[in-house]
């Protein structure tokens, strides 16, 4: 597959963030796209695990963030993890006045707190037509492969929230965008992937996103997307191998 290209051919990309409500913005691909950062990318840390609570708070922030800005600089797609349904709630609110539409992947439900009846990934989206929602759990279905999160004790199963969509630009293009949330487990590796991903659970589980987006995309003129928190430090080996998955 092609790298991404300002000629507008789109192979799958990443945005990567393993630090809470860190952002990065994406470089225009397209000439719609001069004034309008392509992708937002947060992990909001939506239930506060230490404090056994909701976090209420990354809302007024986020809102505050994005009031600041004009419609024309606002992104094409918004990608968050560790988001409850509180957070989807009161930002699908405001960004859906915006323009915004939205899915989300639950890797977790039951955790009972209030605004947290359940517990993922959030992908916004706007200037789309014919958007289709989709859902995908990245772990290959292996019981093996559910993780116990520390925060609630309760089963947590990785996966993607995803769009498909034509985007409504000065020239009409098909993307596929996708947020994601691997693994966090260091040690996690030999024998939880399958022999075609003879690498730690991290990287096979990206090679399980790579492949949807680029199913979902479905051509080498389409833009497929993926932002997530991928637990892994860019410097690392295990990090220079997640980034050739997306970018080669």
């Amino acid at each position: 597959m092609k790298r991404v290209s300002r000629r507008g051919l789109a192979a799958v990309f990443a945005l990567v963030c393993v630090a809470v409500a860190c952002a990065t913005q994406l470089v225009a691909t397209r000439a719609d796209a001069a004034a309008n950062p392509f992708n937002w990318q947060a992990n909001i840390w939506g239930f506060k695990g230490a404090q056994n609570s909701y976090n209420a708070d990354i809302n007024v922030e986020l809102i505050s963030a994005f009031a600041a800005l004009s419609i024309d600089q606002l992104p094409r797609f918004i990608t968050i993890q560790e988001a409850c349904s509180g957070n989807w709630t009161a930002l699908g609110s405001y960004l859906g006045g915006r323009g915004y539409s939205s899915n989300m992947y639950q890797a977790q439900d039951g955790i009972g707190r209030s605004n947290c009846q359940y517990f993922g990934n959030l992908i916004f989206w706007r200037g789309m037509t014919s958007a289709l929602r989709w859902d995908y759990q990245i772990d290959f279905d292996y019981q093996s492969l559910t993780e116990i999160a520390p925060s609630s004790g309760l089963p947590e199963y990785r996966g993607a929230a995803c769009v498909t969509g034509i985007v409504n630009a000065a020239q009409d293009y098909f993307a596929a965008a996708c947020s994601t949330h691997l693994t966090n487990d260091a040690n996690a590796g030999t024998g939880l992937c399958p022999s075609t991903y003879p690498r730690r659970l991290a990287y096979c589980q990206a090679a399980r996103v790579r492949e949807y987006a680029s199913a979902l995309a479905g051509s080498s003129s389409s833009v497929a997307l993926v932002g997530g928190d991928f637990n892994i430090d860019h410097a690392s080996t295990a990090g220079t191998n997640l980034g050739l998955l997306f970018e080669t």
